[in-house]
């Protein structure tokens, strides 16, 4: 087995190649990536935020025709940026003054060399990238995949270990943070936290914290990060039985997700798998529900590359090594895990260890949903 370097530095060679096939069929003599997604996918990995809450990065990358590779940053963040990232990597880098920003554009200004640019971050002059870039993003390397299965294992033990800790009285604030401390320690950082206690379940689809205490349920919602990578997944907990109306609908909820699930084998359309889906919802007597949230879709290195609908092109099809995170609802409850496309079936990877769970079979294949947890006290 290839060291984590070699993987990635073989990582970096399939993206600069792709790189390569877009540059050549647009036309193009370099591609510049800021925006925090790209970076990561471009240099297998690497992070070049400071700011959780911004899309882009504080470090660019520059991918030209004629194979060079350059980081372009500001003096504050370079010593970091090669340090802790590119270092070794095959990239070159060029450092401007923070105080001058003129000095970053006349660096551009001298590495592009009025050569035809595409970017992700609105560089004057440039095309937009990032229409051609799902395609080449949602393609998982082997070790991409590797990774994607680690980051799964910490997120699916990480809101288990949380929701297992909860109690009466805890607020959604707590739980959060909680689950982000559970996170912290595993080296993997939320992009989306919900949670919802009660009757904040059926009232919103996205319940950010807020200081409510719970009294008889809760619903933890995570997408989390590493690498680039993220994965989502939903747990739910009650004290004291469910009732026969919230046993009905998650029943049905968790079987809605097992036609997802199933139904997502290389060469199947996205808009045939939601059309099952979308069957599934009025047999089991929840023929609207699906219009109250998005079903999810395929995932990398964003939470959701798009969401499927009814009227996603045919032409849009599931491919192997792909990553997807469905994410079924009816009012009340929710089912939600990440899964990997692969030759022997679809996989969950954020599966939570000893967490209780439903069998689910649908054209005789069986998987696993996640069922409430069900707590004394």
């Amino acid at each position: 087995m290839k060291s984590d370097r070699l993987a990635q530095l073989d990582e970096i060679s399939e993206k600069k190649a792709r790189l390569m096939g877009l540059m050549k069929a647009q036309g193009l003599d370099s591609v510049i990536f800021t925006k925090r997604q790209n970076f990561a996918w471009a240099t297998g990995g690497a992070d070049n935020h400071v700011r959780h809450s911004s899309e882009g990065g504080v470090a660019s990358l520059i991918f030209f025709r004629d194979g060079r590779r350059v980081v372009l940053t500001s003096n504050i963040e370079s010593p970091r940026i090669w340090d802790e990232e590119l270092m070794g990597l095959g990239f070159d880098l060029e450092t401007v003054s923070w105080w001058k920003p003129e000095e970053r554009v006349s660096a551009l200004n001298t590495l592009l060399a009025g050569g035809k640019t595409a970017s992700d971050d609105g560089t004057p002059g440039t095309r937009d990238v990032e229409p051609f870039m799902p395609p080449l993003r949602m393609s998982l390397t082997s070790y991409e995949i590797d990774k994607y299965r680690w980051i799964g294992k910490q997120a699916g033990q990480g809101i288990s270990d949380t929701c297992k800790k909860i109690k009466k009285g805890m607020t959604e604030e707590e739980v959060a943070g909680m689950l982000f401390l559970e996170l912290q320690k595993k080296s993997v950082k939320p992009t989306v936290m919900l949670v919802a206690a009660d009757e904040r379940i059926s009232k919103y689809r996205h319940p950010i914290p807020t200081a409510l205490k719970v009294k008889n349920s809760i619903m933890v919602v995570l997408c989390a990060r590493r690498w680039g990578l993220v994965v989502s997944c939903t747990r739910l907990v009650c004290f004291g039985s469910m009732s026969p109306e919230l046993k009905r609908k998650h029943d049905a909820c968790v079987n809605i997700d097992g036609v997802f699930i199933t139904s997502t084998v290389p060469g199947a359309s996205w808009s045939g798998i939601f059309q099952k889906a979308q069957k599934a919802y009025g047999e089991a007597g929840f023929p609207d529900e699906w219009q109250k949230h998005h079903q999810g879709g395929p995932t990398g290195y964003i939470e959701r590359e798009f969401t499927a609908t009814p009227g996603t092109s045919p032409n849009l099809k599931v491919e192997a090594n792909m990553a997807v995170a469905w994410n079924p609802s009816i009012t009340g409850t929710k089912s939600e895990d990440t899964i990997l496309v692969t030759s022997r079936g679809p996989e969950v990877i954020t599966s939570s260890p000893n967490w209780p769970m439903i069998g689910v079979t649908v054209d005789r294949k069986t998987v696993k949903r996640p069922n409430w947890l069900v707590k004394s006290a």
